[in-house]
C-alpha cells in the first residue's frame, strides 16, 4: 500500500486510501497494508492470490510481491502461490471450482514457486 500511489493506476488511489506524503494518512497506510506486517519466522495458513494481468485497477506486482514476501518468512511450512489470469478484469471472480483446481493443482508445488 506504501508505493501503490507510484504505480500506473496509483494517482487515482489517492482520493480513496490516502497519499504517503501525509504522515497521518502514511500511518493509517502502512497500519492498513499487510505486506508490511508480514513477520519472519512465522507460519502463514496456506494463502493463493488470483490476480489478473491487465488489471487496470491493481497492478498484478502486488499480488506477486505479496506472495514472495510470505514464502520468505516462512519457507518450510507456509504455502503461498500467486495465479496470474491473462484476461480477468478487475471485479470479476474466478469461480469457486476453478480457484479450487487451481489451489489444488499448486499445492504439490513447491513453497519456493509462485
Amino acid at each position: 500500500m506504501l508505493r501503490v500511489e507510484l504505480s500506473a493506476n496509483g494517482a487515482f488511489n489517492v482520493t480513496e486510501y490516502g497519499t504517503v506524503q501525509d504522515p497521518e494518512q502514511f500511518k493509517a497506510l502502512y497500519a492498513y497494508s499487510p505486506y508490511h506486517h508480514v513477520r519472519d519466522n512465522t507460519h502463514y495458513p496456506a494463502v493463493l492470490f488470483l490476480t489478473g494481468a491487465n488489471d487496470p485497477r491493481v497492478d498484478p506486482m502486488q499480488s506477486r510481491k505479496m506472495t514472495a514476501r510470505l514464502q520468505a518468512a516462512d519457507p518450510v511450512t507456509t504455502r503461498a502461490a500467486a495465479h496470474e489470469c491473462e484476461h480477468r478484469p478487475h471485479r470479476q471472480l474466478a469461480a469457486l471450482s476453478v480457484s479450487n483446481r487451481t489451489w489444488t493443482s499448486m499445492r504439490s508445488c513447491s513453497t519456493s514457486s509462485a
